[in-house]
């Protein structure tokens, strides 16, 4: 299934995504390092909600089932929805290879028009799927909808002015706009045919912008972490030796956690807490 227009949509990605989730946790290098960092944050900042045992919680996104199969292990029921049945069933098959399938349920849904009713989980959980909505407005008002009055959803984005984008001349966010804008105005003087094509998913959000979304969702943050420092580049090629991008990424995790100017909010994704007012 595509979008409007013809473009690829989020059920596209994903279902053509299933393999490399499958594996991206395994890998010892930079990527899985991100990652994995990324989600034991998703989880210090779950269990930091402290929910009763035996919870509803929805998480949209779910991937391979890694974060779905930690939440059922805390004896939550998870239903975990995805517009992606490759998605659904990596994470049926994990859950089910830990003896936890009567607790982890899964639903072919759109996070922009979820089929529960008002007020139905204790907690959301969505885990890089921001990036992905063709209308992310409109999934963070479903996301609070059906949230419970003060429950809290644990979000992540990825980071549009994550550092190794700013020191990259080819990826910097300013470079990338005064580029577009460039376009844009030749298009609109001399009837050029546009070289850039039409913006499409993923998309990055700068941290604020986040916030801004989830205020205007009515949505109440609570705490926002940046994390994940790599890999580096230069002009769009590798700028360190393979052995040092970990030890590079695991240095400027603890200044950023140290709350160091500059650093502190240049990862690669944003971990947010937001909570439904009660």
């Amino acid at each position: 299934m595509s979008g409007a227009g013809g473009e690829p949509s989020i059920s596209d990605w994903s279902n053509a995504g299933a393999a490399y989730w499958e594996a991206v946790y395994e890998d010892p290098g930079i990527d899985g390092a991100v990652y994995r960092l990324r989600q034991r944050r998703v989880l210090e900042a779950f269990d930091r909600l402290a929910l009763p045992p035996d919870a509803r919680v929805l998480e949209l996104g779910p991937g391979a089932g890694h974060v779905a199969v930690e939440l059922a292990r805390r004896g939550h029921r998870v239903v975990c929805a995805d517009p992606a049945e490759a998605m659904l069933r990596n994470t049926g098959a994990r859950a089910a290879a830990h003896g936890l399938g009567d607790r982890v349920e899964t639903v072919v849904a759109d996070a922009q028009s979820l089929p529960f009713p008002d007020a139905d989980f204790a907690a959301v959980v969505a885990v890089g799927v921001l990036p992905w909505l063709e209308r992310p407005g409109e999934a963070l008002r479903e996301l609070r909808r059906v949230l419970v009055p003060g429950g809290s959803a644990v979000l992540t984005s990825d980071n549009r002015a994550r550092l190794t984008f700013v020191l990259d001349p080819r990826l910097n966010p300013l470079a990338v706009d005064a580029a577009k804008h460039a376009d844009a105005l030749l298009v609109r003087r001399l009837g050029a045919r546009s070289r850039r094509r039409a913006e499409t998913l993923p998309r990055r959000y700068d941290n604020a912008a986040v916030d801004r979304m989830l205020a205007a969702a009515g949505l109440v943050k609570r705490s926002g972490t940046s994390v994940g420092f790599g890999p580096f580049s230069l002009l769009r090629r590798p700028a360190l030796p393979a052995g040092w991008a970990v030890p590079v990424h695991e240095r400027l995790q603890r200044i950023a956690d140290a709350g160091v100017p500059g650093v502190r909010g240049g990862g690669a994704h944003y971990v947010v807490v937001a909570d439904r007012p009660g």
